[in-house]
């Protein structure tokens, strides 16, 4: 029997956009840190890269996500930053940050306001 295209069904989209609902506010309540020294360590390794608010904002190197850019699309961007380690290009180079380290650039990028 071959297979029928265009006859997918729906549930799998409807749990997707369900979860993905939740997304933003469990990736806010999860984060525990300390914002201040996140902002010490995001001078110190992540500026090289990504634009990282005030101290750097015409840094950044090509079409590397700001830190506000973070903020405002924590969905996509706060699960990618506790496994930056592991994918392109951070996985090239040598990062000795621990999972606090990771939590606390988390905080400090939760901590940005809006201008």
């Amino acid at each position: 029997m071959p297979k029928q295209r265009g006859a997918r069904p729906l549930w799998p989209w409807v749990v997707g956009v369900g979860l993905m609902a939740l997304l933003p506010s469990a990736a806010a309540a999860q984060l525990a840190g300390d914002a201040a020294a996140g902002e010490k360590l995001a001078k110190d390794w992540c500026a090289q890269c990504h634009v990282i608010g005030d101290y750097n904002p015409y840094g950044g190197v090509g079409a590397t996500p700001s830190f506000w850019i973070m903020k405002r699309k924590p969905e996509t961007y706060y699960p990618k930053l506790k496994s930056f380690q592991e994918r392109r290009p951070h996985a090239a180079r040598q990062f000795d940050l621990t999972p606090k380290d990771i939590g606390n650039i988390l905080k400090y990028v939760d901590s940005l306001v809006a201008k």
